[in-house]
């Protein structure tokens, strides 16, 4: 998806993945789990040794989309792995005409990286934002809660990039577009990339941040970094 924070966006589209490896992913994670944590009746057990299941490739999950609802039925099904869909989550860049279809066929979660309160901001960092304005994401989850009154989990991912998209101002304008939505917002230290001159926002503007948000009514939390010290962290993943 090109955007200029992200490692992934340095590498080449290679192709989609068939439904047989998204399954298999979970399948082999489950099945590793049992094997090195579990007891023995556990692991002899189809069920899936976890409790959420988070869809993010490196690239955008939407654009399978085909694959990826036939991956969710068969996750679901009781003659798969009985999964709900409730705990599954799917993390898109904001394709707004796939966001309806996605929450059209199923019900599962969704993590919007929107990372910006305005177009101009959005447009410097996520190029998609040409094709699928701030507008259109908000316009796309307004409808599709109109519609599913009292469901749908949406999270709206803010990724924190110092004098970019951390100024007050912005938080302020990111609660005002928000309101009226039910969305929880996730604010994301940037970790670092090999060749990206982003830096991370201050632990102190991080949180005045937050303050401000929740002053505004929304639930809001800041990601725990994980898997920094192997550069697996967000934003980091890459295939060789």
């Amino acid at each position: 998806m090109k955007c200029r924070f992200c490692f992934v966006s340095n590498k080449r589209f290679r192709r989609n993945l068939k439904v047989s490896e998204i399954v298999g992913q979970i399948w082999t994670a489950g099945k590793r789990l049992r094997e090195r944590f579990l007891s023995e009746h556990i692991k002899r057990s189809n069920s899936l040794p976890f409790t959420n299941i988070v869809i993010m490739g490196t690239g955008e999950p939407l654009f399978n989309f085909n694959n990826i609802i036939r991956s969710i039925r068969i996750v679901a099904d009781h003659h798969g792995f009985n999964f709900s869909e409730k705990k599954i989550v799917l993390s898109t860049s904001g394709i707004s005409p796939m966001i309806e279809k996605l929450l059209e066929y199923s019900n599962v979660g969704l993590a919007i990286s929107l990372h910006a309160p305005n177009d101009e901001i959005r447009s410097s960092i996520m190029p998609i934002n040409r094709k699928y304005n701030v507008q259109s994401i908000l316009d796309s989850i307004h409808r599709c809660q109109k519609r599913h009154v009292g469901t749908k989990n949406i999270t709206i991912e803010y990724v924190m990039l110092k004098k970019i998209n951390d100024d007050l101002r912005c938080a302020y304008q990111l609660a005002k577009i928000l309101k009226g939505l039910s969305v929880k917002i996730n604010l994301i230290p940037f970790n670092p990339v090999d060749g990206v001159d982003y830096e991370c926002s201050t632990a102190e503007r991080t949180h005045q941040f937050l303050k401000i948000l929740k002053k505004f009514g929304f639930v809001t939390t800041v990601r725990k970094t994980k898997g920094l010290d192997i550069r697996a962290s967000c934003g980091q993943l890459s295939y060789r």
